[in-house]
C-alpha cells in the first residue's frame, strides 16, 4: 500500500488529502519522500551515519 503523502508528492494533492481524509486514513511517515515532504531528516544515503571526529586537532595542542 502507497502511502498518502507518497501519491500526493506524484498526483494531485488536494484531491489525495481529501479522500484520504473522507476514508480516514493515516500515514506513518516512513519512506524518504514522504520525510522531505514533512521536512524531516531523511537516514539514507550520507544522512544514514553520524560522523565523529576522534584525535588530537592542532588546536587541542596549543
Amino acid at each position: 500500500k502507497e502511502s498518502t503523502l507518497s501519491k500526493a508528492a506524484f498526483e494531485t494533492p488536494v484531491s489525495i488529502f481529501v479522500r484520504s481524509s473522507i476514508m480516514g486514513q493515516s500515514d506513518k511517515v516512513l519512506s524518504g519522500i514522504d520525510n522531505v515532504i514533512m521536512n524531516q531528516p531523511i537516514y539514507l544515503g550520507t544522512g544514514l551515519y553520524d560522523v565523529y571526529f576522534v584525535g588530537n586537532r592542532k588546536e587541542d595542542k596549543e
